[in-house]
């Protein structure tokens, strides 16, 4: 695989770069679902030639990680939890870098906060135990003093 540098010079794509595409890629086709199994380490570093404890293995799934495409919990195997976006977190502006890049000054306010059990959809979409309990927070947005949006409450 293989890259365009300055001047549409091609530059070979970095090993562990690679590892990841190719999982993101099978990914955003949809070939393990929201919730299956992606490759194992032992597979990718098979597939790759590689040794799983260099760093070309770990690194990549690390970054499909901050890209939001899959979780992991200690002791357990990785899991698919969402597609590619067409930013990546990392990138994503943060609403009051929004709101002064498009000139205006932003501001919020909690409305309301509370501890309580999560619901069956709340554990099963965080991944947890029977009787956890969750911070649900309901916070308004403002732009310049004005009202634009808030989270809802469940």
């Amino acid at each position: 695989m293989v890259t365009v540098g300055p001047a549409g010079t091609e530059k070979p794509l970095a090993l562990f770069r690679q590892v990841a595409a190719d999982p993101g890629r099978e990914i955003g086709e949809g070939r393990y679902g929201s919730g299956g199994r992606p490759p194992a380490e032992g597979e990718l570093a098979e597939r790759y030639g590689v040794s799983r404890g260099t760093g070309t293995v770990r690194q990549p799934m690390a970054l499909l990680r901050t890209e939001g495409l899959i979780a992991s919990r200690r002791g357990t195997r990785r899991v698919v939890i969402g597609t590619p976006r067409p930013q990546s977190f990392g990138e994503l502006l943060s609403f009051p870098r929004w709101g002064r890049s498009t000139g205006e000054e932003p501001g919020g306010r909690i409305v309301a906060a509370e501890t309580r059990p999560a619901d069956a959809t709340e554990r099963e979409r965080l991944r947890l135990p029977a009787g956890a309990e969750i911070h649900a927070v309901r916070r308004l947005r403002t732009l310049s003093g004005r009202p634009v949006t808030s989270t809802p409450r469940r």
